[in-house]
């Protein structure tokens, strides 16, 4: 007899995995997942070992999900649900900033970003929301808002 017993990353479900959750039963929706492996190997590569700056950068990040529609599908409605969604969790997530069409909402244990979430409105076609987990600081989200 096996029984298992469920962690607290299992328990703890980031953004992205919650919107999926709740919204993801059609097939505009895709998300792509960078898993910490990943982001150890992305670190190990030459080109990233002699950059300081990108480096430190990336090794604030554990992991990375990227939800994505499709070209036919209504992006605004996407962007909506996914505001709402935040707004609906404001104990877990808070507004970091907000310029044009796109939001960034973190989440924060202690000093340390652990999550930072940001939504994004291209046009009425072109939605994504990155989901970022780690030990991020003010300084990374500053960056990340600058790209």
């Amino acid at each position: 007899m096996i029984v298992a017993f469920p962690s607290s990353a299992q328990q703890e479900h980031d953004f992205a995995a919650h919107f999926m959750e709740t919204y993801g039963n059609t097939e505009e929706l895709t998300c792509t997942t960078v898993s910490p492996q990943m982001m150890e190997r992305i670190i190990r590569l030459k080109e990233v070992e002699g950059d300081d700056k990108n480096l430190q950068v990336l090794t604030q990040i554990k992991s990375i999900r990227i939800i994505s529609c499709g070209q036919y599908s209504e992006a605004g409605v996407f962007y909506k649900k996914a505001g709402m969604l935040a707004r609906e969790n404001k104990k877990r997530y808070k507004r970091y900033a907000e310029k044009d069409d796109t939001a960034i909402y973190i989440r924060r244990r202690g000093r340390l970003i652990v999550e930072l979430v940001v939504i994004r409105l291209k046009d009425e076609k072109n939605f994504s929301l990155l989901n970022f987990t780690g030990n991020m600081s003010d300084k990374f989200i500053s960056q990340v808002m600058n790209i």
